[in-house]
Parts: structure tokens; sequence; C-alpha cells
């Protein structure tokens, strides 16, 4: 079990890190659904910049599987909390062409639906980091390690 004192500690450098990259990226954007790892993201950028504006927006995907009361309080703590919220749909193209998680798999569903679709969206608004939960798979740099992602230049293609 964590101590005290270490979740202070992982939380100040938490802190640090949405500052640092406020100062270090234009346009940074957190990846935000309603839950607990994106809940948590939410209240530490609060935290971050609570005396001003937020230097940057939340981005939803709706997946069309989120229940209606969920998709309420999602919009409403976000409101509350005084960030903006980008709300895009699922991969039209995927709908269009039938795409269905239950005959292709929960990964590759993943996959065409929301991965692909984030990164194109992402980049098609210009921005060069995004916020997630962290991936301690993904542990390649200090930003990293505490969920902070920079984004590659360019159209958003693999």
């Amino acid at each position: 079990m964590s101590s005290p004192h270490a979740l202070a500690s992982f939380e100040n450098e938490s802190i640090e890190m949405f500052r640092e990259t406020a100062a270090t990226f234009r346009k940074p954007v957190i990846l935000y659904s309603i839950i607990k790892g994106h809940s948590v993201l939410l209240r530490l950028a609060c935290k971050a910049f609570a005396l001003c504006l937020t230097p940057f927006p939340l981005r939803h995907t709706g997946t069309r599987w989120k229940f209606k009361e969920m998709i309420s309080y999602q919009d409403e703590t976000a409101r509350e909390v005084g960030f903006e919220l980008l709300v895009v749909q699922t991969n039209h193209e995927g709908i269009k062409n039938g795409i269905a998680h239950f005959s292709i798999g929960a990964s590759e569903y993943i996959r065409i639906m929301r991965t692909c679709d984030l990164r194109k969206g992402l980049c098609k608004r210009g921005f060069e980091a995004a916020f997630n939960r962290r991936n301690p798979e993904m542990r390649k740099t200090r930003l990293e390690s505490l969920g902070c992602y920079p984004l590659a230049s360019g159209n958003g293609s693999e």
C-alpha cells in the first residue's frame, strides 16, 4: 500500500507535469471519459490551474455504448470545473461499413472505431500532446510515465 507521503509526492509531480506541458506545448488536450483514471486526471488538472482558466480542453470520443446518465454526468462535470468539452462521435465510416464489436473482436473494434479515428482527429485539430491514463507499457519519457503523450506531427495516419 502507498504511504500518504508517496501519494502526495506523485500528486505534486503530476501537477508539475500539467504545468510543464502547458508551458511546453502550444495545444495540449486531455482525453476524457467518465472512467476512474480520467476523473483523476481531471482533478489533478483542476489543482494545477486552480486560479486561472485551464489552458487546454477535454476531448471525448463518443462510442454509442454509454448510458445517457453517464454522458449527462460527464457534460455536467466538465461544465462544473470550467473545461471546454469537445465531443466527437466515433468513426462514422466504420458505422457505415457495419463494423460491430461482437463480429470482429474487441481489440480490432477499438483499433478501427476509436484509436485510428482519435489519432486523425487530434492531428486535424492541431493538438500537440494528449493526457491519458498512465500506460505502464508506454513509459519512454518522464512525461509519458505520468500520462502525457506528445503527438507526432503529420496527418494522423499510422
